[in-house]
């Protein structure tokens, strides 16, 4: 009988060894990088996907790991945004949330609610500079356009907004702040405002950053004095929208007020 070749007459073991592949080579210049180089690298790819696609490719960890980035240049973010996810159960929670409470999550200072305030603040002052027409007709129209103004501060602040005869917005401004529950509500101010701006109608708006969207009777009794001293120059009081951090209320379509106290 004719030998076998080599390779039948192998043992089993052997020819499994042989079969088995080089392990890699280590790279030995990615071995050495310093944790910045390595945060570095990982802001680069995740600004490329961003790049690409927008943030429609991203978790809801990254999109606010990507947003920490503009506040936390030199520290990687991963971590503290699924900290912040898991505190507060949501994006949309993060950043809605009082700056006490950011300031209460490990790795949190000034710098990083200074990055998630910014989301907001930037739509409100979009909103505040916009040479778009709005008209603020409907009541829906009114809490959409005063909540995403207003929801993000964490302070009492009071704003004015002039209009045509169509209720179009002629322009916004902030009238009064301090801390919660005790703007005042600067009447002469007011109405020189919307005289300034040829105002038909004004709408005021407030919010209570810690309270609910629900009108007090210090409310209701400002409004009434405002309304009449609009009313000594020709000017109508359309509304008086009330803003908590989810929701905002109209003050004329819960019946608080009416035209004919405007």
């Amino acid at each position: 009988m004719a030998k076998g070749t080599k390779q039948e007459n192998a043992d089993p073991a052997e020819k499994a060894s042989s079969k088995k592949k080089k392990a890699p080579k280590p790279d030995l210049q990615k071995a050495a990088a310093t944790p910045s180089q390595l945060h570095a690298g990982h802001r680069k790819r995740m600004r490329a996907r961003f790049e690409q696609s927008g943030f429609s490719s991203f978790s809801e960890h990254e999109v606010l790991e990507y947003l920490l980035f503009y506040g936390i240049p030199r520290v990687d973010t991963n971590a503290l945004a699924h900290r912040l996810i898991l505190a507060f159960g949501s994006l949309e929670n993060v950043l809605d949330a009082d700056e006490i409470d950011l300031l209460a999550i490990d790795g949190v200072g000034r710098s990083a609610v200074n990055a998630i305030r910014m989301y907001k603040e930037i739509g409100a002052a979009v909103m505040r500079f916009s040479r778009k027409t709005q008209c603020l007709r409907t009541y829906e129209a009114r809490r959409e356009y005063f909540y995403r103004l207003l929801s993000g501060e964490n302070d009492e602040v009071f704003y004015l907004t002039c209009l045509d005869d169509q209720l179009n917005v002629i322009n916004t401004v902030r009238v009064a702040d301090g801390a919660p529950n005790h703007v005042e509500l600067q009447k002469d101010k007011i109405v020189r405002l919307a005289l300034r701006h040829h105002s038909s109608f004004v709408m005021i708006a407030h919010c209570h950053p810690r309270g609910i969207a629900s009108a007090s009777d210090q409310d209701v009794h400002a409004s009434f004095g405002l309304a009449r001293s609009l009313g000594g120059v020709g000017i109508k009081m359309a509304d008086h929208i009330i803003v908590s951090k989810n929701k905002a209320v109209s003050m004329m379509e819960t019946g608080e007020l009416s035209p004919i106290h405007c």
